[in-house]
């Protein structure tokens, strides 16, 4: 049976639109907004979070991989990051604690863009600022949601940059 077992794509693939077969190796085109653009993977001390990891990097990102025990404080962590990405199956007690901290010791981390991976609807929706992305989930499908959530942050740059300005 295709798509089950040993023919498993994984949870994260790319369908090829002409042939319908599925490749974990084709990459997708990664908009930049700043060089590089960092993604800050918290749970990536598990098998998903380390898989998540490699196939973002094969699709242009730079990630940092935070344990989901963390020690340390949270602003210095996300130092240099573009965007927060929570692995599927967090302990939600754990990502309100890290969302919570966030911004505390440096005010440009608390707009953030966050994306949860949601494994089911029937988890707790996360907090109002964090985009639930559904799990297991195409890689072509999270990319977009990504350049989706960093697109919408470097319009309200910009446009927090120009009444300023002005």
């Amino acid at each position: 049976m295709r798509g089950s077992g040993q023919n498993s794509p994984g949870p994260l693939c790319v369908a090829d639109t002409a042939t319908g077969v599925l490749s974990a190796k084709e990459s997708i085109e990664v908009r930049q907004y700043r060089q590089p653009t960092t993604i800050a993977i918290l749970g990536a001390d598990t098998v998903v979070g380390r898989a998540l990891s490699a196939l973002l990097e094969g699709s242009g990102y730079e990630t940092r991989p935070l344990d989901t025990y963390h020690t340390g404080v949270v602003d210095e962590m996300l130092e240099g990051a573009d965007l927060l990405l929570l692995a599927p199956r967090l302990d939600r007690g754990v990502s309100e604690v890290f969302l919570g901290a966030m911004g505390k010791s440096s005010p440009q981390h608390v707009d953030l863009p966050v994306i949860s991976l949601c494994t089911n609807s029937l988890e707790d929706q996360p907090e109002e600022r964090v985009l639930s992305v559904p799990w297991p989930s195409v890689l072509e499908t999270l990319v977009d949601k990504i350049e989706a959530a960093l697109h919408q942050r470097h319009l309200l740059f910009d446009q927090g940059s120009q009444h300023t300005i002005q």
